[in-house]
């Protein structure tokens, strides 16, 4: 009998182990082990398929995320590659516009294009060159009436366009993406063609200023 008795019992056999043994005397005698009803064990957890599954479902669920944070960094680099090109080609046209149509009719403007350059070279006359914005560093005298539109075709001010009164005149940039710059003069009209260019978007403008001094 000593034998058959076990000498003790942890507590997680008493919780578990011992009360799913079968009742050893139930009317008179053994109860099938088969008839006891095994108790669900509260020690469960995932499967390997499930966690399998659940990270196949998080990876596409990542990679859906990333892909339209790509998709939203390209829309804006997009715009911004338009939208810059657009605004400084707004700026330029004023720019040309407020200053070319008080330029002298005499003598004729001239555009010479060469291998590194574009330039426009005009004379403002007396009296008119106030009226230049407010925003541009005069540093010249009043009697230095000549003014430039120089667009760089080599070095590192590739495309770069500039204005500037007098020769001794301080540069003073306007746009670092015109792409192409051509001026002809016919009579009082300068027409004036550019291309502003930035990340393959193209943005090509075309004008004509009637000068009002003769």
């Amino acid at each position: 009998m000593d034998t058959l008795k076990k000498s003790s019992f942890t507590p997680l056999e008493k919780a578990i182990d011992f009360n799913r043994r079968p009742s050893l005397k139930t009317n008179g005698g053994l109860k099938s082990v088969s008839a006891v009803r095994e108790p669900r064990s509260s020690l469960t957890g995932f499967t390997l398929v499930e966690i399998a599954v659940s990270m196949a479902l998080a990876g596409i669920l990542a990679l859906a995320i990333s892909s339209q944070f790509l998709a939203m960094a390209r829309f804006k680099t997009v715009i911004e590659n338009k939208a810059e090109p657009s605004r400084e080609a707004f700026i330029v046209l004023d720019h040309m516009t407020r200053v070319l149509r008080f330029v002298s009719s005499y003598p004729t403007p001239t555009f010479v294009s060469d291998a590194s350059t574009d330039l426009l070279t005009a004379n403002i006359e007396s009296g008119h060159i106030a009226l230049i914005p407010a925003t541009i560093p005069v540093t010249i005298p009043p009697s230095a009436t000549t003014c430039y539109y120089r667009r760089y075709r080599t070095t590192s001010l590739k495309n770069f366009l500039y204005f500037q009164i007098g020769s001794g005149g301080t540069p003073q940039l306007l746009s670092k993406y015109v792409t192409y710059f051509d001026a002809s003069i016919t009579g009082n009209e300068i027409t004036l063609k550019l291309i502003f260019s930035k990340g393959g978007t193209v943005t090509p403008v075309q004008t004509k200023i009637r000068m009002l001094v003769q």
